[in-house]
């Protein structure tokens, strides 16, 4: 784990039904209670073997996790510090899954942008799943900068 003692590190987890639909994760006690799952990074573990981790931890799905699709710096809110996040494309097949009921809720690309103000975190979830639908099903060829 390549970072600063002010930098933690978090691997996002965009994942997508058929259906182009994201699921969110609720989080009551946050600022913004529906996010994508994900996990911060453990000591030596790289973005994609964290991504992979928390997808089965998270969602109880598994699979190939697809291209990273968005990278930002935030500040962190807790704890003094930044946030480095990486999202990446998960595309949910229903064979994969290993739960009955999957954590959180299946968000349609309306339903984002009809979210209140301050529900989703981040804000630009809606943009981004409108650039993986508009691609038609695949993900854009490099990292996504919104």
């Amino acid at each position: 784990m390549d970072t600063d003692n002010n930098t933690r590190q978090w691997a996002q987890l965009f994942v997508v039904s058929a259906d182009h639909r994201l699921l969110l994760i609720h989080h009551p006690n946050a600022s913004a209670p529906w996010r994508p799952a994900g996990g911060e990074l453990c000591l030596e573990e790289g973005f994609g073997e964290a991504a992979r981790r928390a997808l089965e931890a998270s969602t109880g799905l598994a699979g190939p996790l697809g291209p990273l699709l968005h990278e930002c710096e935030v500040p962190g809110e807790q704890s003094p510090g930044r946030w480095r996040e990486r999202y990446f494309l998960v595309r949910h097949d229903p064979a994969s899954q290993t739960r009955r009921e999957m954590p959180g809720r299946w968000w349609s690309l309306d339903e984002l942008r009809q979210a209140p103000a301050g529900q989703l975190k981040p804000a630009w979830l809606p943009e981004l799943l409108e650039r993986v639908i508009a691609g038609d099903g695949h993900a854009p060829s490099s990292a996504a900068r919104l």
